[in-house]
């Protein structure tokens, strides 16, 4: 199915409702960051904004910071702030369903410190599909993966407390508001400059409506899904 035919709207508008309340009767949490900057627009209206269409031009210079399950993130200074850009492209109806969901769990999660932040969304409707450029708070120290392949030792206990403590902390903020990531892994876990770990990658999260349900599909990387799995 094609989109061209979608508004680029509709889907701002998905990610606006959605609320801090938390939809599965857990305590609301307060949103302590500036809430992300929304904005759509055709692909006809790139003239009448210069900077958004040099962004585009400039995009695909720009160093790959990783692939994610739903698109590839590069860095890139916008002004004096870097910034992640997570670029997606919908073809089909599905996908832009899927990327309102990831799109509305980083809205929801605006809150944790624990969680890579959702800074900005810019949404181009294109003739055949629907261009979303997602800006992300830069972790510069890359993923815990790489971080622990690159020095070529494990991590020390002290460290890997830091580690468990915060993603026990990322974990406690979305299950608090509904959500399931279904997919911690090393390579989701990324790292600040100054070494802070922040969980990140909303691609196969799944909201719950109540505390009492469960997933019914198995999602995940096998290597790390849980024993009972």
């Amino acid at each position: 199915m094609s989109c061209s035919s979608f508004n680029p709207n509709n889907l701002f508008n998905a990610i606006i409702s959605t609320s801090s309340v938390c939809t599965c009767g857990h305590v609301q949490a307060e949103h302590t960051t500036k809430p992300a900057q929304l904005f759509a627009i055709s692909q006809s209206q790139l003239s009448s904004q210069p900077k958004l269409a040099q962004l585009l031009d400039d995009l695909p210079t720009c160093p790959i910071l990783g692939t994610g399950s739903s698109g590839t993130v590069r860095q890139l200074r916008i002004g004096t702030a870097d910034v992640a850009i997570k670029k997606i492209v919908c073809t089909t109806k599905r996908e832009v369903q899927e990327c309102t969901a990831e799109l509305a769990t980083l809205k929801a999660l605006e809150f944790a410190p624990a969680i890579v932040s959702l800074r900005g969304v810019v949404c181009v409707r294109q003739r055949r599909d629907l261009l979303v450029l997602v800006a992300l708070e830069v972790a510069g120290g890359g993923a815990l993966d790489q971080f622990v392949t690159a020095r070529r030792t494990p991590l020390a206990p002290a460290e890997a407390s830091v580690v468990l403590r915060h993603m026990g902390a990322a974990l406690a903020a979305t299950h608090a508001v509904g959500i399931v990531h279904r997919d911690v892994k090393p390579e989701n876990i990324l790292l600040t400059d100054a070494g802070v770990p922040k969980l990140a990658d909303f691609g196969v999260a799944a909201t719950l409506a109540s505390p009492a349900d469960t997933c019914s599909t198995l999602t995940g990387t096998p290597i790390f899904l849980a024993p009972e799995m």
